[in-house]
């Protein structure tokens, strides 16, 4: 390709150094030519070329015209491609920001599963009570209960804890809790940040930015991207949701109910958490303390 591009450049100076040397060696035929001629018929001479130069003049106009009209098609096409290649930028932009966004929050969805089978509660098979702190003299036949089996258990204390507490269900949490912070402080601390992570980060979309001439479709721009956006977070959020089980998803629901739980709710009804909740294993009034988004409602 250089060697090609050599040879055309060399062509191009050739030509161009012919063709002055053409014009002055006319230039100096007519020099020659005419000095010994009165300036009468020298000046006769010249009118005779007089339509010759309107016609040069013509044609070195279309030529302006013609060159303008080629600049005009090179502009075209540069401008095509500059798109194409600002179309591709963005496309490998975006798939560049998923692959960074997806590969931090199926870490965090990873760690939040193993988190959950590393839990593991003691329990006294003969009662079926929790050793909490057990100082009891004489052999106990004990049996551990891990992983998501653990809420199970959890749920029949937090039954317990809200009966004893019936006119507040956020003392009635906080008195479970208090007895199973151990277990479930690290499990709430890291759900809360993945969905955090989810809400701050996730804003990715492929709808490219439009400059309108107008507010109102500036407006509607915005409204676009922003369901882009939503809809995207929303399919993530799908995900996290899916890892939930049932007992899960009632002690999270009391958790969000509870002092302990205010910056999480704003989440959970932002992402229709509690879709899949088992309605009928939680106290029916309480199911009012959340927003109708909390349960799906108004699933997208």
């Amino acid at each position: 390709m250089i060697k090609n591009k050599s040879r055309g450049d060399n062509s191009i100076f050739f030509f161009g150094l012919i063709s002055v040397l053409i014009i002055i060696g006319f230039w100096v035929f007519t020099y020659y030519d005419l000095k010994d001629l009165s300036k009468e018929d020298r000046g006769t001479f010249g009118d005779m070329f007089g339509g010759v130069n309107a016609l040069f003049s013509g044609l070195a106009l279309v030529g302006i015209i013609i060159t303008i009209l080629l600049q005009r098609e090179d502009l075209k096409s540069q401008r095509e491609e500059l798109k194409l290649t600002r179309e591709e930028f963005r496309k490998q932009s975006y798939s560049m920001e998923i692959q960074n966004f997806e590969s931090a929050f199926f870490k965090l969805i990873t760690l939040h599963n193993q988190i959950v089978s590393e839990l593991d509660i003691q329990l006294r098979k003969s009662i079926g009570t929790y050793l909490q702190g057990l100082r009891n003299e004489g052999p106990v036949t004990l049996v551990t209960v891990k992983g998501r089996d653990v809420f199970e258990l959890l749920y029949k204390d937090l039954m317990d804890s809200l009966s004893k507490y019936s006119n507040s269900p956020d003392q009635g949490y906080r008195f479970f809790y208090e007895s199973n912070n151990k277990e479930l402080s690290h499990y709430f601390r890291n759900l809360y940040r993945v969905y955090k992570y989810l809400d701050m980060e996730g804003n990715i979309t492929q709808i490219d930015f439009e400059e309108s001439e107008t507010k109102e479709a500036q407006e509607n721009w915005e409204k676009k991207r922003d369901l882009d956006v939503q809809k995207q977070k929303y399919k993530y959020a799908s995900i996290i949701r899916a890892q939930l089980s049932d007992y899960e998803l009632i002690i999270i629901f009391y958790n969000c109910i509870s002092e302990l739980g205010l910056k999480f709710k704003p989440f959970i009804e932002k992402y229709a958490v509690l879709k899949n909740l088992p309605k009928h294993l939680v106290i029916e009034e309480h199911l009012n303390l959340y927003d109708t988004r909390a349960y799906g409602v108004a699933d997208r």
